[in-house]
């Protein structure tokens, strides 16, 4: 069972909590935390921004990112060989239950049952809060907004194969984040307690990963936000 986890290198306290709390609920996984420096080092990620004061920019279609993570996330199906099956979570997360399941209930679906990707279909195309994180990055709405930020990937979907790393490389940042390489018909639904965005999703919903999308307990003004106590056990 593979799990990749975006990291950031500003978000270090982040990345430390959702690789712990995983180890926790799920200690038969194999974790690969996607730092950009060591993809570069191995050039399979090329994409090059630029910053205006705490804002990232992506130099292809000019958008504005949030995370080193934001794009690299989608060279999984390269990582993994196009083979198999791999679990990609954001670093701003906490686990609170295995993530076994979704393995297994991949693994019994027949083969031309599944689809290329599984994620919440969040219906959150305008934020509530138009800035998030440290330094109060500002939230921008687009279509399938945060599906991208929980994905259980069938790396070995037909669909995937599109998802090289040229292809990762040159692609409008933007319409990688909408998963614009899949029809609807190719996405598959996951729960919503396994992408529980606080602020936002429902409070009758016992999450299995909490997704501090505003900002993570230690950031200012997020230290009361629901689990904190969780999130800080694992720092």
């Amino acid at each position: 069972m593979r799990v990749f986890i975006g990291y950031d290198h500003l978000e270090n306290d982040a990345a430390k909590v959702a690789e712990r709390s995983l180890r926790a609920v799920s200690p038969s996984v194999d974790i690969t935390l996607l730092d950009v420096r060591a993809l570069r080092n191995a050039g399979l990620y090329t994409r090059q921004a630029f910053s205006d004061t705490n804002q990232r920019y992506d130099s292809i279609d000019m958008r504005p990112f949030s995370t080193e993570f934001s794009f690299t996330r989608f060279l999984i199906p390269a990582l993994t060989q196009w083979t198999g099956t791999a679990l990609y979570t954001d670093s701003d997360v906490l686990f609170r239950r295995d993530v076994a399941p979704l393995f297994v209930q991949h693994d019994e679906l027949p083969r031309s049952h599944s689809k290329a990707i599984y994620c919440v279909k969040h219906d959150y195309s305008t934020p509530s809060d138009m800035t998030k994180m440290r330094g109060g990055l500002r939230q921008f709405p687009y279509l399938r907004k945060n599906w991208s930020s929980v994905m259980f990937f069938d790396c070995g979907h037909r669909a995937n194969w599109f998802l090289t790393p040229h292809m990762v490389n040159t692609a409008y940042g933007r319409e990688l984040q909408q998963m614009f390489w899949l029809d609807d018909n190719e996405i598959g639904s996951l729960d919503g307690q396994w992408n529980w965005l606080e602020g936002h999703g429902s409070p009758d919903i016992d999450p299995a990963i909490v997704h501090y999308t505003r900002g993570t307990p230690n950031v200012p003004g997020h230290s009361d936000t629901p689990f904190s106590d969780e999130w800080w056990s694992y720092l």
